[in-house]
């Protein structure tokens, strides 16, 4: 009975004087009289302890200055609603009427945060076991401190058929002892929220000081003061005085004298009362932390002498005492009792926070375990547990870090022990933790778990700190295009994960572009590649099922076919041109449509009738010189390149650039030049436009080449003129002097004499160095040897003391001497001999030509001795995949060039094919790895793994087990899974099945303790142990069996086919029992949310997927999104349900409640209040705040 009145001693014995009860009232007849009473007495004692309810207890244990500890009184988590539940219902029994607390259903209103409390979430309908679990966590008031409260004020706590009365005034606020109860103040939810919040008032408001904590107060025995009197009481703490507040009297010897009953015509009863029913329910409410620590150090010497004393802190939701000793340090509260901790985990605990920091208080004492040889240990928290372990440290798990972290197994799970304290996003609920094997998420309270190949992309991406950040969903299953798969969200993008492609981050601008296209419903289908940037980020591409999207910025664009196989041909994305930076320009010129798009290293121009082309470099400046498609018209070919220039075919004619020079090769001289072979021949490419001229009273022209000249005129055509020929020509001042112009090809005899026919008569030479070269070139192969094209003319020089010749081609140097013969150099033989300083250094001219083992070292012989080069990744690659077969081979196409790379502190190189990848390093060799020893070594993380570098080939066995040596021991796969899973793959009708093409080769695995394997098909999985068979696992029952973790779940390996009934309800029999999937729910859902808008309507993205239910007997399912939740039955369809509407359906129990299904869309007035229909009726929620 109390209000912000009952304060005065004078004003406080209406009761009495009103006759309403005599002051010799008992206890049961102050009960009677309040239930008709809106004034109870303040002195009454309405719910007296009964003799036997006694514990052992006396008057003497009352201390009248300390009623309760301030750690008792003042504790916001205290019991859980559950807790409040099972105490209510062990107290009251069978409700006689249905409005004792233990069942009765009120409504509530929400209340905002103040000073005192943190507000209250209202309901239409909830149980005291949850008003008093609210206001306790709300106001930090002990739900003991309330129960006990309703019992002394009501007696409501065993109470079997309690009037109304009683309920609307359950603590007694603001019941005036001279009034009736304010009437806005009456209601079981007002009275109980309303008391915490006074009893905040009188510890924090400075309104409240007339019972001033630590000094000496008058409080009287009765409201009689005149008659009874008063005593001086030191109240020790703010929970006491806070007590005397709200019932400023305290018990004289004769009540302490009977705690059972009565005391004499000056007793009051309330705090003696509120004594005892928190002694005899809860223990004692003024032992305090101090003396249960004490308590606890007495039993465990092993802690040593006390470094300090007892504090009181006010951690986590509470408050409680820490106490620190020599060997570790003890902390209490009064829900959770003593707890230590020691050693590195104190010290952790301590560095961040201790009970105020994100665990709160300990829990549990310190559990030591073992997993996997490690030795680690546990302790539980309030919010949390912290792990201890050898490899990893002392690290806490809390939130939805911990849910996943548990749901997979803790330190016992694949993720080992945690290795790195949890970090958040700023602002946010995003946070993360790395373990020993991949790093767990919380999206708040819910747990997030990457899929193996989506932590990879993540990690590709940079992490936390990468392209993608924290994830902020979990992943979603979906289909299109017709593969099945999943996306997951995160800060900055998405992860696009299916079984045919792998996972890949789309990010940035790339993401919003491929938003606007539909995502893997669009026309690009799912990414199938990692996204690929240059020039600081400004240019990316990255490749999906149907298309390659570029960015330049934000501006996006694409590449015709042929312009993307032109970029293809010119090396890619690595090669000169680079990344496209604008989209196509269509014009027409020579005669001919087509476009122009611009790279980073060039253009390609494309025309249906000539094809596409790259235009680089020095020919592109060139082009542009000569106006491009308008000048030179449109590229018909590729260009080539050697050592000193490149030439590009045109429509008007060829295109040579040479030392910084341009020159257009067309007409007689350009057919002649391409006749005898071009660039390939013994000219090489033309270092100098064709110059017109005129001699012997004839008009002509000529052209200089890398490897002599061509001269013409209309009356002798076009004739080269090469090598000693041209050196006798020359000394005799060529078209100007005697011979005139030539009219025939050079031609030599056997000893290699040559002549020439000229105007002015034939020139013969003697053989030398250019013959010899000549000839020697042609013996190994000419323009089609790994020389390729001369890049220059024969050069004479000495050196050694010995005269000779070289020649540079684009692939090397041959050399000559009359003693030594001609040998090519070439490649990093080459290297090495200029790094000698070839001919003039201590090896001289080569002897011979240059061989190599089968292990790609090279060795040639040279005058000063033999030069040997070690082997390279390249040649080694090449060595070894021509060996076994090259594209014959089980190997295939490359579709990857040789990437250098190290690991295991070994340096190496790896390639892809179409059928697998080759390793090498020089220890190793090279070596291949394909099929399923491939999907092992890869799910072992290949070289960076524990296997390491292969150090030879696979072998199999007849029965089809394969094994393969690696640096760190033998890689072996499982016999008779290929066999088995083909054989029913073919008995279910092979690629026209359900399960369409495979996508993956087959697995082994082991899983519940069973060894099997599994492989993916485009529209399913099969799996297979010895002892359950091949099964296919497809659809929505693939679906929910991934939730459940597949083979590693509950429900173990499969073990028949799925059946399904005319409605479409299906089953499938597992190891842990049958699974069962609703019809319809994933298609409908899906529907629905798109037809409201999708991720742009008021439910935002998906958090889940679609869970399969049954409630009131109808079977359904519903999905939770970031705004709300949809539900749906195909009676009663989907409906979204959100907001405060959601708040109360969950408070009724949502679908398992009294209203059921929602049959139809929640609609709102102009005021706010809105209202949705339901099975069992209409919901209506009031506007708030």
């Amino acid at each position: 009975m109390r209000s912000m009145r009952v304060l005065v001693a004078t004003a406080v014995g209406a009761l009495l004087a009103a006759g309403l009860v005599s002051p010799m009232a008992t206890p049961s007849a102050v009960a009677d009289a309040l239930a008709s009473s809106s004034s109870p007495a303040s002195a009454a004692a309405p719910a007296a302890p009964e003799a036997n309810e006694l514990l052992a207890i006396s008057g003497a244990d009352f201390d009248p200055g300390y009623i309760i500890s301030d750690e008792l009184f003042y504790d916001g988590n205290a019991m859980t609603q559950a807790e409040i539940q099972a105490f209510l219902d062990a107290k009251i029994g069978a409700c006689q009427n249905g409005l004792c607390l233990n069942v009765v259903r009120v409504s509530s209103i929400s209340r905002g945060a103040d000073s005192y409390c943190n507000g209250y979430t209202g309901s239409s309908s909830e149980s005291t076991a949850a008003i008093i679990f609210k206001t306790q966590q709300s106001c930090s008031i002990s739900a003991k401190v309330l129960l006990v409260l309703l019992q002394k004020e009501q007696g409501l706590i065993t109470h079997t058929s309690p009037s109304q009365s009683r309920l609307d005034r359950a603590t007694g606020y603001a019941c005036s002892d001279t009034a009736p109860c304010a009437v806005t103040t009456l209601g079981l939810a007002n009275q109980i929220y309303k008391a915490a919040w006074q009893f905040q008032a009188y510890r924090i408001s400075s309104s409240f000081r007339w019972y001033p904590v630590g000094q000496v107060s008058n409080v009287l025995f009765h409201p009689d003061a005149a008659r009874c009197g008063s005593a001086p009481v030191l109240i020790r703490n703010w929970a006491t005085a806070g007590l005397y507040y709200y019932t400023p009297y305290q018990p004289n010897g004769a009540a302490l004298a009977n705690l059972g009953g009565t005391g004499d015509t000056c007793s009051s009863y309330g705090n003696r009362n509120f004594f005892v029913f928190w002694s005899n329910w809860f223990g004692s409410p003024t032992k305090s932390g101090p003396d249960y620590l004490n308590e606890f150090r007495a039993a465990n010497s092993w802690l040593g002498a006390q470094s300090g004393p007892a504090e009181l802190v006010q951690g986590s939701g509470s408050m409680g005492y820490r106490q620190s000793f020599q060997a570790g340090t003890l902390y209490w509260t009064s829900t959770l009792g003593v707890q230590v901790l020691t050693g590195v985990q104190l010290a952790k605990y301590t560095q961040i926070g201790g009970p105020s920091s994100q665990l709160g208080w300990p829990s549990g004492a310190q559990i030591q375990t073992s997993v996997a040889g490690v030795d680690g240990s546990y302790q539980y928290f309030q919010n949390g547990t912290m792990y201890w372990s050898a490899v990893g440290g002392a690290h806490a798990v809390t939130a939805g870090i911990l849910s996943a972290y548990r749901e997979a197994g803790t330190a016992s799970g694949p993720f080992g022990w945690p290795i790195a304290d949890q970090t958040c996003a700023s602002g946010t609920s995003l946070c993360a933790q790395k373990f020993e094997s991949g790093t767990l998420f919380g999206i708040g309270a819910t747990g997030v778990r990457l899929t193996p190949v989506t932590q990879a992309a993540w990690s590709a991406s940079g992490g936390l700190d990468g392209a993608l950040g924290y994830p902020t969903s979990i992943a979603i299953e979906t289909s299109a295009g017709g593969l099945d798969g999943s996306f997951q969200y995160f800060q900055r993008g998405t992860v696009y994960e299916t079984n045919a492609y792998g996972a890949y981050a789309v990010a940035g601008p790339m993401l919003k572009a491929y938003q606007a296209r539909a995502t893997v419903s669009g026309p690009l289908g799912w990414p199938t590649d990692v996204m690929t940037c240059a020039a600081g980020g400004a240019l990316c591409a990255q490749r999906f099922q149907h298309d390659v999207l570029y960015l330049n910025g934000e501006a996006e664009f694409s590449l015709s076919s042929a312009v993307a196989a032109a970029s293809a041909a010119a090396g890619g994305l690595t090669g000169p041109l680079g990344f496209p930076l604008a989209a196509a320009v269509s014009t027409s010129a020579n005669g001919l449509s087509g476009t122009y798009q611009y790279f980073q290293g060039g253009t390609v121009y494309a025309t249906d009738a000539r094809g596409a082309y790259a235009v680089t470099g020095d020919l592109l400046a060139a082009y542009r010189e000569r106006a491009t498609v308008s000048g030179l018209g449109w590229p018909t070919d590729n260009a080539i390149c050697g050592g000193s220039g490149c030439r590009q075919d045109f429509q008007e004619g060829t295109l040579y650039v040479t030392g910084g020079t341009s020159y257009v090769l067309n007409g007689v001289m350009e057919a002649y030049y391409q006749s005898i072979g071009g660039a390939g021949s013994v000219l090489g490419v033309p270092v100098g436009a064709v110059v017109s001229t005129s001699a012997q009273g004839v008009p002509g022209a000529y052209q200089y080449f890398a490897g002599g000249t061509v001269y013409w005129t209309a009356s002798t055509g076009a004739h080269a003129v090469t090598g000693a020929m041209l050196t006798a020509y020359r000394a005799a001042s060529t078209v100007s002097g005697s011979y005139g112009w030539p009219k025939g090809e050079m031609s030599c005899d056997a000893a290699g004499a040559c002549s020439q026919a000229f105007q002015g008569g034939t020139l013969s030479v003697t053989p030398g160095a250019q013959q010899v070269m000549e000839a020697y070139y042609q013996s190994i192969g000419g323009a089609g040897s790994v020389l390729g094209v001369p890049v220059g003319a024969v050069v004479s020089t000495s050196a050694q003391g010995v005269p000779g010749a070289y020649q540079y081609f684009a692939g090397g140097t041959v050399y000559w001497t009359a003693s030594t013969g001609a040998h090519a150099v070439t490649g990093a033989m080459l290297t090495a001999y200029r790094a000698a300083s070839t001919v003039s250094g201590s090896y001289g001219w080569p002897k011979g030509e240059m061989s190599c083992d089968a292990a790609g070292a090279c060795s040639q012989a040279f005058q000063g001795g033999t030069l040997s080069v070690t082997p390279g990744a390249q040649q080694v690659m090449e060595a070894y995949y021509q060996s076994i077969g090259g594209a014959g081979s089980v190997l295939g196409v490359p579709v990857g060039a040789v990437v250098s790379t190290s690991a295991q502190g070994v340096p190496g190189a790896y390639q892809y094919f179409a059928g697998g990848t080759v390793y090498w390093t020089a220890s190793t060799g090279a070596h291949a790895v394909t099929g399923a020893m491939l999907t092992a070594y890869r799910a072992a993380s290949t070289v960076s793994g524990s296997y390491g570098w292969p150090k030879g080939e696979m072998s199999c066995d007849a029965a089809g087990a394969c094994s393969q040596a690696f640096q760190g021991g033998t890689l072996s796969v499982t016999p008779g899974a290929q066999q088995v899973m083909e054989a029913y793959y073919q008995s279910i009708g092979g690629a026209g099945s359900v399960l369409g093409v495979p996508v993956g080769a087959v697995v082994s695995t082991s899983a519940q303790g069973v060894p099997g394997a599994y492989q993916y098909f485009a529209g399913g999985t099969v799996y297979w142990t010895a002892s359950t068979g091949a099964h296919a696992v497809t659809g929505a029952m693939l679906t929910a069996y991934r939730a459940a973790s597949t083979v590693s779940g509950s429900y173990g390996w499969p073990k028949g086919e799925m059946s399904c009934d005319a409605a479409g309800a299906c089953s499938q029999a597992f190891q842990g029992g049958t699974l069962s999937v609703t019809p319809g729910a994933q298609q409908v859902m899906e529907a629905y949310y798109q037809s409201i808008g999708g991720a742009g309507s008021v439910l935002g993205v998906p958090v889940g997927a679609v869970v399969s239910t049954s409630a009131q007997g109808v079977p359904g399912a519903y999905q939770y999104f970031a705004g709300g939740t949809v539900y749906w039955t195909a009676s009663t369809g989907a409906h979204a349900v959100t907001g405060a509407m959601l708040t109360a359906y969950r408070a009724a129990s949502t679908v398992s409640g009294s209203y059921g299904w929602p049959k139809g869309e929640m609609s709102c007035d102009a005021a706010g209040a809105c209202s949705q229909a339901f099975q069992g009726g209409t919901l209506s929620v009031t506007p708030g705040a």
